[in-house]
């Protein structure tokens, strides 16, 4: 079953004036380069925890974290989006909590 993560980048530059050139203003990745944030200058990284429930009763977590990268061969945020497939998790470590 895939998983699809989105997430919004907050508090990477404050006060920033954009020019208005009568292009619309978008909500991607093109408004760090409107904002001359460059990519060395940030980073990314998402956290969750996955939580399974199995037929016993028995809970068991595990938590993921994954640095997002904010480019890639194709693209880079500054386009909108970066994807990244993770296709096995080497030793998941499920820890039992019930």
């Amino acid at each position: 079953m895939p998983v699809t993560l989105e997430f919004v980048n907050k508090g990477i530059k404050e006060n920033a004036i954009i020019p208005n050139n009568g292009e619309s203003l978008t909500l991607d990745g093109s408004l760090l380069t409107k904002s001359n944030v460059s990519l060395n200058s940030i980073s990314s990284t998402v956290t969750f925890n996955i939580n399974i429930i199995n037929n016993l009763d028995e809970q068991f977590v595990y938590n993921v974290t994954i640095d997002i990268p904010l480019e890639d061969e194709q693209n880079s945020i500054y386009n909108g989006s970066v994807i990244k497939e993770i296709t096995n998790i080497s030793n998941p470590n499920f820890l039992k909590i019930k």
